[in-house]
């Protein structure tokens, strides 16, 4: 969700925005994961409320992000289903959008008792990777799920010659948003100029569930 230099509330890159708007499936969700359930549940519904919360950033598509959160709801027993596959960092980005969906004001069919234990799950998660080996690697390519609890200083260390984190999109997008870093955007530019809208569509495929800030 990178703004403008000029207006915090403009996307950056508003063709990815027009993208989102202009790809989503008939069942109300974004990507490829609705395609194979449930083994994709988690995929699915992490990459839906990605797109749902760039939308309610920029305020823009009101139908489309009913029909989001629609699927989410409608299929959120994929989030807690241990038989699914789940994305590398799920069980810190997810709730960490789940907490940004909240504080836009999003309406979810989640029941209470869920989200206390996704939130529960992410501080299990957080506690058992704080002693891991390559802790902090990992922490640097699940940046966009962890917000001011990072150390964005220690992240940069594992900034590329490309102005990436990693090649991933989104680590990177969350680095131009947090430290506003110039060669991050400069990255998120190239791609943007090399793909277009289907950017969008590329960072998919790099991304584990796309917590979407590159547009």
């Amino acid at each position: 969700m990178v703004p403008t230099q000029s207006a915090l509330q403009a996307p950056r890159f508003p063709r990815f925005v027009e993208w989102i708007m202009e790809n989503q499936h008939d069942v109300g969700s974004w990507g490829i994961g609705h395609r194979h359930l449930p083994s994709l549940g988690k995929e699915a519904i992490s990459t839906t409320l990605a797109c749902v919360l760039e939308l309610k950033k920029w305020n823009v598509g009101e139908e489309h992000l009913k029909k989001g959160l629609c699927f989410i709801g409608n299929n959120s027993s994929y989030i807690l289903d241990e038989k699914c596959d789940t994305p590398v960092g799920f069980d810190i980005i997810f709730p960490y959008m789940i907490r940004f969906g909240i504080e836009f004001e999003l309406e979810f069919s989640l029941r209470e008792s869920d989200i206390d234990e996704i939130h529960r799950l992410r501080n299990m998660e957080l506690e058992s990777r704080s002693m891991a080996l390559g802790r902090k690697a990992y922490m640097a390519y699940i940046a966009e799920g962890l917000g001011d609890i990072q150390d964005w200083d220690e992240v940069l260390t594992y900034q590329r010659k490309n102005g990436s984190l990693f090649n991933s999109p989104s680590a990177t997008a969350a680095v131009a948003i947090h430290c506003h870093n110039a060669n991050a955007l400069k990255y998120l530019e190239l791609l943007a100029r090399k793909f277009g809208s289907s950017c969008v569509t590329v960072q998919h495929c790099l991304v584990r569930n796309s917590v979407r800030y590159s547009s």
